[in-house]
């Protein structure tokens, strides 16, 4: 049965099924207690939307919280940048191998020889923040924005009140990776390379709030 077909099948009920068993397990994970606004999420919040281009849309679950993009963001960086410059000259900055190790490992990084083993790490998606066009930092995280919201009919943006918080707490191995990436020529600035990748992380969708 082909995924489309299985869609089709799908229904409320079995979505809200699927949601309050998942609910029943989110005791099992932990809230990001580094960053004083993300520590502040109800740990019990839990949702799905399914999007399909010839079945119709699927909600269940606390559909109403906002959240910001976080890591979420890394696939859509990879996305802008590959439209960008085209697949050869991203892939000259970042690899597609998996990771043998945490998405936060500098070790892995510097055994690689400074290049990220793919964009869904830490030091990919730091690297690829550094590559996003624009004259500053904030025009090229404006630019980001705007085509995040001209290609997925959004409203999204950056949330000063948790990029406050992720400021005030940032992450010694992300600097540290940051650093290491500049010492080897694969980025330019590391702090804002990292200021970037911070502020992207913090997008979120305004017609929710």
């Amino acid at each position: 049965m082909s995924a489309v077909s299985k869609f089709e099948k799908l229904n409320t009920d079995d979505l809200r099924d699927w949601v309050e068993l998942a609910k029943t397990q989110t005791h099992l994970g932990k809230v990001c207690d580094r960053i004083p606004q993300l520590a502040k999420a109800d740990p019990r919040w839990f949702a799905v939307h399914i999007c399909c281009e010839s079945t119709p849309s699927y909600s269940f679950g606390d559909t109403a919280c906002v959240f910001p993009l976080m890591s979420v963001i890394k696939s859509f960086s990879l996305l802008y940048l590959l439209e960008q410059f085209g697949a050869e000259q991203v892939l000259q900055w970042v690899g597609v191998e998996p990771s043998d190790a945490p998405f936060n490992s500098l070790e892995q990084l510097v055994a690689d020889g400074g290049k990220p083993r793919n964009p869904m790490i830490n030091s990919g998606a730091i690297t690829l923040a550094d590559k996003l066009p624009g004259r500053d930092a904030s025009d090229r995280v404006q630019s980001f924005c705007q085509w995040l919201n001209q290609s997925a009919g959004c409203q999204l943006q950056l949330d000063e009140v948790i990029l406050a918080s992720v400021r005030s707490s940032r992450s010694p191995v992300n600097q540290a990776i940051a650093n290491h990436l500049a010492q080897t020529g694969n980025i330019t600035n590391p702090d804002i390379a990292l200021d970037i990748y911070e502020q992207v992380c913090c997008f979120l969708e305004l017609s929710k709030i």
